[in-house]
């Protein structure tokens, strides 16, 4: 069984996303945390995004993680504009 780490401090989450971002070494370690061990839901995104970025073996860099985390974004606005519009149909009916 994996311990969890509950990071929740705001500025300790920070820096542990900067050091796996442009600390290389680090990479192979990306599996030492979960993103539930974050509390900030924007470094949740930015965990999981590195997790999906070094899982389909691409690079972990500003650019793609940038971009990665765009995706996300337009995934979960979608989804959100999807729940609205079923939201007001329901209404309607």
């Amino acid at each position: 069984m994996r311990a969890t780490i509950a990071l929740a401090a705001p500025l300790v989450e920070e820096r542990l996303l900067a050091a796996f971002l442009f600390d290389e070494d680090m990479r192979p370690a990306l599996d030492a945390a979960e993103t539930d061990d974050f509390a900030e839901l924007k470094h949740k995104v930015v965990w999981q995004a590195m997790r999906n970025l070094q899982a389909r073996g691409e690079a972990i860099d500003v650019l793609t993680l940038e971009a990665a985390v765009a995706e996300h974004e337009q995934l979960v606005h979608a989804g959100t504009k999807r729940s609205r519009t079923s939201i007001r149909k329901a209404r309607r009916r």
